[in-house]
């Protein structure tokens, strides 16, 4: 019973910390590489302790990363409950200023499995 209970703890620590991949960040892109094979997210976090506030994030980009352009479906009645409709983007669209919602991938914990892009004043 203890080799149990030490297991799943065990299991639940180790995994809680490498628990990278699949994770989802939203923020404001500030910079994006020439190549557009990476840029640069600025996320808001919690503000309790160090390291809180405002963090940068590099995150990179794959030809197999899918990027969709997310904006307000324009008849909100009939769309409800999902007010929202989504389009491929090409990943060169990125500029700074847009709102990005990054989700990572499972085996790189830096590289994005699928962006969603919100453009200002869309």
């Amino acid at each position: 019973m203890k080799r149990v209970i030490v297991s799943i703890a065990l299991g639940t620590f180790l995994g809680a910390g490498a628990a990278v991949a699949g994770e989802r960040h939203s923020g404001v892109v500030v910079a994006v590489q020439p190549d557009g094979g990476a840029f640069t997210l600025e996320e808001m976090t919690s503000w309790k302790g160090d390291g809180t506030g405002l963090v940068r994030r590099q995150v990179r980009l794959r030809p197999d990363t899918l990027v969709l352009a997310v904006r307000r479906a324009p008849d909100l009645e009939r769309a409800w409950p999902v007010a929202f409709e989504t389009a491929p983007l090409d990943a060169g669209a990125l500029r700074p200023g847009d709102y990005v919602t990054v989700t990572l991938r499972d085996d790189a914990g830096d590289v994005a499995e699928s962006v969603e892009v919100v453009t200002p004043g869309s």
